[in-house]
């Protein structure tokens, strides 16, 4: 129903623009076609006014100063009715025995008949094509209705991209609940059913290590709850503050160790390699310890997860002159041009793979590109041969010990 109003909406408005600017478009051709005949009549006038004028000149064979004179007369008249419009005038013989003639609204032919002459002059005032428009005060009313015009054009454009981004929200909106959901399902049933084993104590095959096995479930599945909940306040606060951290100076080397040592479990349920060759000696970075573990933790269960059957990961660090720059780098579907920017956006997850497959809420990449740029470094997305990921973090003003 939200979705079929936001296409109402926008349909409306596109309908209410070209509506605008067809009014817009009509009224302007109805001022210049008005301000071309004013025009016209103005100039029309000073020829019959100052016919006796022009007559003399030709009379004494002054064509020039005829049609310099006819010249002035016309301007200081077009300049008292605040209409300068750029005109060219000639003059000749003609048969034509009418007076006026007007042709396509541009031309002015005014046939000159001198009563002392036998010979009749046509006087010709040839009004450039755009001279209407861009001359007088037809052109800043042409101005301000495309003006109108741009700024209501503006509005129904950002109208409607607004309408796309809420519409996108909703969306975004809809997959994490579906995903939340999903992911609390599982959790919240294994307790259920070790839960309820243990509470039968009628139950003849129960004993010692089965019920410590049912406890240690329940104990592993809480934790599990407890670290999304974490993942979804941490994001919380870091929206509302900005800045949580605890900066001192960080062993990198050790940081990427313990973040790998965390990850146990998962490697060996996947079955995967990682190889990280520590550098010779410490590198030291200035942030805050546990937030930069969970980053490079975060890195790596997506790579574990992300890089089946049979995942391979790489760690290497380098350091430059004034940066630390770590690549983490799998064996998995890489990532797709497309999704190089999108896959740092909150609650962003890459459609090539069934969301459901893959657990997790798209927070994972945003809570680690937040960390980054309050680090004051970058997290960037790069394509490995022949086939996965490299994602490389890179941190300033690193030292050796």
């Amino acid at each position: 129903m939200r979705n079929r109003r936001i296409i109402n909406l926008t349909t409306i408005s596109v309908i209410a623009m070209a509506g605008v600017i067809i009014m817009q478009a009509f009224w302007v051709s109805l001022t210049i076609k008005a301000s071309r005949a004013h025009t016209q009549e103005h100039i029309l006038n000073v020829l019959m006014v100052s016919k006796t004028d022009i007559c003399n000149y030709i009379s004494r064979n002054e064509i020039k100063p005829a049609l310099s004179f006819t010249r002035k007369r016309i301007q200081d008249e077009l300049s008292l009715i605040q209409k300068p419009v750029s005109f060219e005038l000639s003059l000749k013989q003609t048969e034509e025995i009418s007076s006026v003639k007007i042709i396509d609204n541009q031309c002015i032919n005014y046939v000159i008949d001198c009563p002392e002459l036998s010979q009749n002059y046509l006087m010709k005032v040839d009004c450039r094509s755009n001279s209407w428009i861009y001359r007088g005060q037809i052109f800043w009313w042409v101005m301000l209705s495309i003006l109108m015009v741009s700024l209501v054009a503006i509005a129904v454009a950002l109208s409607i991209i607004n309408q796309r981004k809420h519409k996108k929200l909703e969306q975004i909106k809809k997959d994490f609940v579906s995903n939340m959901t999903h992911e609390l399902k599982t959790p919240i049933a294994t307790i259920s059913v070790a839960s309820e084993m243990l509470i039968k104590s009628e139950n003849p095959f129960m004993n010692e290590e089965k019920a410590r096995r049912y406890s240690r479930i329940i104990y592993d599945e809480n934790q599990r709850l407890q670290k999304l909940v974490d993942k979804v306040l941490i994001l919380s606060i870091f929206d509302r503050t900005g800045n949580i951290y605890k900066m001192e100076e960080v062993d990198i080397n050790t940081t990427i160790s313990e973040a790998i040592k965390s990850l146990e479990l998962l490697v060996n349920e996947k079955k995967a390699k990682i190889s990280f060759v520590k550098p010779g000696h410490q590198t030291i970075i200035t942030g805050d310890k546990s937030h930069l573990r969970q980053i490079l933790t975060n890195i790596l269960e997506n790579a574990l997860k992300y890089s089946s059957p049979s995942p391979e990961i790489a760690i290497a660090v380098k350091k430059t002159k004034d940066k630390l720059i770590i690549d983490i780098s799998d064996n998995g579907p890489g990532v797709s041009n497309a999704n190089k920017k999108l896959i740092f956006n909150k609650f962003h997850r890459v459609s090539n793979v069934d969301i459901h497959n893959v657990k997790g809420f798209g927070l994972g990449l945003y809570y680690v590109s937040k960390v980054m740029e309050n680090h004051g470094g970058t997290i960037e997305v790069d394509d490995n041969k022949p086939k996965g990921a490299i994602f490389r973090l890179t941190f300033p003003q690193a030292r050796n010990l």
